[in-house]
């Protein structure tokens, strides 16, 4: 894996407006094909969605309501990364933070969502339970081993649960 995928805000919205006309009667059949065909993307790479932080919070604030909607639980977490040696240059630096990107794409689920700000990386991981997180956050460390970057990382890890009915913050500091 050499890139990110991001995914298109501008086409998300027409779709899921797609979806909002079907369900309150305005739309036809035609409408829900379309729909149903842009859900169903066959082409999509294994691994957890990228996205930027416009499309983060769109996602964030739907999964909230649907937690509440349909009593799920969801898992929102961050890791914030830094180097334990300081003789790397600012190339090297950003090598180290998009090496970690891609484990962390590779380590998760399809279902799951990734947006970077700076050294600090958001997950949403939609139907994780409390005692799932934990064996989430081993194998990216396990992940980060075997690709060599165990040695030269610190990594924290914020985590908090989004449940039916409320939020609650859980932390976990790795240090890798």
């Amino acid at each position: 894996m050499d890139h990110f995928t991001f995914v298109d805000i501008k086409e998300l919205e027409d779709t899921y407006n797609l979806a909002f006309y079907d369900f309150v009667g305005k739309g036809g059949s035609q409408d829900l094909a379309e729909f149903n065909e842009a859900l169903l993307d066959g082409d999509a790479e294994d691994g957890a969605q990228w996205v930027e932080q416009r499309e983060f919070r769109t996602i964030y604030n739907y999964l909230r309501r649907f937690n509440r909607t349909y009593n799920y639980v969801a898992c929102e977490m961050r890791f914030t990364v830094d180097l334990l040696l300081g003789d790397f240059d600012e190339n090297e630096y950003e090598d180290v933070l998009r090496n970690f990107g891609l484990i962390l794409h590779d380590s998760l689920r399809r279902s799951d969502i990734i947006m970077q700000n700076e050294s600090s990386f958001y997950l949403l991981l939609p139907d994780l339970s409390e005692q799932d997180k934990l064996a989430v956050i081993n194998r990216i460390r396990r992940n980060l081993k075997r690709e060599g970057l165990y040695q030269v990382l610190l990594m924290r890890v914020d985590t908090m649960m989004i449940g039916p009915d409320r939020e609650y913050e859980t932390w976990y500091q790795v240090a890798v």
